[in-house]
């Protein structure tokens, strides 16, 4: 499990941890700002198109509250995911 994923984390994961993105299943967000969601768009891609493919793996799973659910969707995940 991933407590935040920004922008620099899967280079930062890779480096700190030696772990690819498409290792991660469980993502716990805590807030919006971006240096906290900034990379979960990129993590789920990586996740569905490298994990499920070579891996097969499920889709990433994230532990959000159910109010915070619609609001991180609409205004931060819509527009990369929608149609994936």
């Amino acid at each position: 499990m991933l407590v935040d994923f920004a922008m620099t984390g899967p280079r930062a994961l890779r480096d700190v941890t030696g772990l690819e993105p498409p290792d991660i299943e469980v993502v716990l967000l805590t807030h919006s700002h971006a240096d906290h969601v900034g990379g979960i768009e990129s993590l789920a891609l990586m996740n569905r198109y490298i994990g499920m493919l070579t891996l097969g793996k499920k889709k990433l799973t994230i532990i959000i509250d159910e109010n915070y659910q619609r609001v991180l969707w609409d205004y931060t995940l819509r527009g990369g995911l929608e149609w994936n």
